[in-house]
């Protein structure tokens, strides 16, 4: 498996067919033992680590996946099986915290700032 950026190469059917006729010129990863090659971005691999933490068996879901259907982006192949697609609960936790962080720094700044033009005036 290979994990890409978010705005890395796209998995579509078209690109998988590419990569597997590379594959199989070069001889590399098509053996019986190997999984389909399977393009997984950083957002899937979310998914991916949400439905773990939902009690999903992860590893099952991805060779699913992979020996299901291997030319289709894993957010899509989890829609089609009505699979459900959050982020996990860690990057929820780190977002609010960081809303709140900031909202602190700019309500003590226009704070700071009005006291500020008060002694001034």
């Amino acid at each position: 498996m290979i994990v890409t950026p978010d705005d890395g190469l796209p998995w579509n059917p078209a690109v998988h067919r590419r990569v597997q006729e590379v594959l199989a010129a070069n001889g590399t990863l098509q053996t019986r033992r190997a999984t389909a090659l399977g393009v997984i971005s950083l957002h899937d691999l979310g998914l991916v680590e949400h439905a773990a933490d939902n009690g999903r068996d992860a590893g099952n879901l991805l060779a699913t996946w992979r020996s299901q259907q291997p030319e289709v982006a894993l957010q899509h192949f989890m829609h089609g099986r009505n699979e459900e697609l959050h982020r996990p609960q860690w990057v929820t936790d780190t977002f609010s915290a960081l809303v709140d962080e900031l909202v602190e720094q700019q309500t003590s700044y226009l704070d700071n700032g009005t006291t500020s033009q008060a002694t001034a005036d």
